[in-house]
């Protein structure tokens, strides 16, 4: 099947019928219908001209959209890049998973939450008075490109086709201590609504604190662009942080892993 890695205006008028019934948990489809590209960001569609039904991928995960029922589906399940953790998808797309991949499957339960209540005050309190402040700066593209060959920080660059690219559209905020970069926040993904969060902390220099004030950093920069900024937690650490933040959860979904 057809693998597009940058949806223009065209191709998003096509493939936008096709997930108007997601429930969304993250910014995954209007980041990449929106036109968002990287090294892990790719569309794979039927019929480029007609799609009848697609599968948008963003690093691990994946969603698909379409005609569950259409006789192209399963030739697009069994076309999927495995390591995946499929996000939620309308009901006919997980049974025909299952169908497919019941031997396979691993639900991992995720944490949503809402940026309603966030103040924006409190967030520029953290960063104003955490003891790391005077260590923190936005990541610039000398930056951006020594982090594409570091073990950790290099998975904030795979949504993106550069480090330039990377710098001028992630917000992203730094801590460095020692000469160390110890903590990343960055856009995953940006769309006109909002960006998704993301934070990497090198394991010597956890529990300092330094996830809050580099989140709290390019939070901040988003509410200053009118930006909306989103968390999805995987674990009950990030959930922590991310009511430390101002973030209030609304429930948990399931993502189905599917192993290599």
């Amino acid at each position: 099947m057809p693998i597009i890695h940058k949806a223009d205006e065209l191709l998003t008028k096509r493939l936008a019928p096709l997930f108007t019934e997601h429930h969304r948990v993250d910014f995954g489809i209007d980041s990449i219908l929106e036109g968002q590209s990287g090294k892990q960001i790719s569309i794979t569609v039927d019929d480029v001209a007609n799609p009848s039904v697609a599968l948008l991928r963003y690093g691990t995960f994946g969603i698909f959209g379409g005609n569950a029922t259409h006789a192209n589906a399963p030739a697009l399940l069994q076309s999927i890049d495995l390591p995946c953790a499929i996000q939620p998808s309308p009901e006919a797309w997980m049974n025909l998973l299952q169908k497919n991949y019941a031997d396979k499957i691993k639900k991992i339960e995720r944490f949503s939450f809402t940026h309603e209540f966030i103040d924006a005050g409190n967030v520029t309190g953290i960063i104003k008075q955490h003891p790391y402040s005077n260590s923190l700066h936005e990541i610039d593209t000398a930056t951006a490109h020594a982090m594409e060959n570091e073990e950790w920080h290099k998975y904030h660059l795979l949504n993106y086709n550069s480090s330039a690219e990377f710098a001028i559209n992630s917000l992203a905020h730094g801590v460095t201590i020692d000469g160390t970069l110890a903590s990343v926040c960055s856009a995953a993904l940006r769309c006109a609504q909002g960006i998704e969060l993301n934070v990497i902390t090198l394991p010597a220099y956890r529990n300092k604190g330094l996830a809050e004030l580099v989140a709290a950093a390019t939070m901040a920069k988003a509410i200053e662009q009118h930006l909306i900024p989103h968390w999805d937690a995987a674990n009950e650490r990030s959930a922590r942080l991310a009511m430390r933040l101002g973030f209030k959860p609304t429930g948990s979904y399931f993502t189905y892993y599917l192993p290599q």
